[in-house]
């Protein structure tokens, strides 16, 4: 017996679902590599922003802290004098508002070393994600000097005490 097929309609039809099928399994794997790297970038940027907002408190708190900052007094105020240290100005993590989980380091140039200074951890070689900051501070010897000499510094007048001028580091990392 002879049989004719009358259409091969039905092959390609077979052919059409396999490609089909093909199609929406590619269709998926982008979509879940997709959303794989969505996700690791979420991650990232999450840490990233966690560390800037960590840092910027640091600063802020390192530059513009009562218990920290030195102090120009005249016969009746005290005036907080921004990025001034003097060697008793102690440093403490917790201060700077720095998690247990994160580690810092705080160097003033010229050999000026503050009593106590939690903030002397290393900068590992490997390290990608941290904060770095370089800014200028105001060094004494005092961290409590009269009105009249912080003036003299600031208008460039001769003085008897010179507040320095040095270059620190602060640097934050997890």
């Amino acid at each position: 017996m002879n049989y004719k097929l009358r259409n091969n309609k039905g092959q390609i039809m077979v052919l059409d679902v396999i490609f089909t099928i093909v199609l929406i399994i590619l269709i998926f794997f982008l979509l879940f590599r997709w959303t794989e790297v969505k996700t690791y970038q979420s991650i990232t940027d999450r840490k990233t922003v966690e560390l800037n907002y960590i840092s910027k408190t640091a600063f802020n708190s390192l530059t513009d802290n009562h218990s920290i900052n030195c102090y120009a007094f005249d016969g009746n105020n005290q005036y907080l004098v921004s990025s001034c240290f003097g060697p008793e100005s102690g440093i403490s993590k917790t201060d700077l508002g720095i998690p247990i989980d994160y580690n810092c380091s705080f160097v003033i140039s010229g050999g000026f070393t503050l009593t106590p200074n939690d903030c002397t951890d290393i900068l590992p070689a490997d390290a990608v994600n941290y904060f770095s900051v370089k800014f200028n501070v105001v060094t004494n010897t005092e961290r409590y000097f009269s009105k009249s000499i912080y003036l003299e510094n600031i208008l460039d007048k001769p003085t008897m005490t010179p507040l320095t001028v040095r270059e620190a580091t602060l640097v934050i990392w997890k």
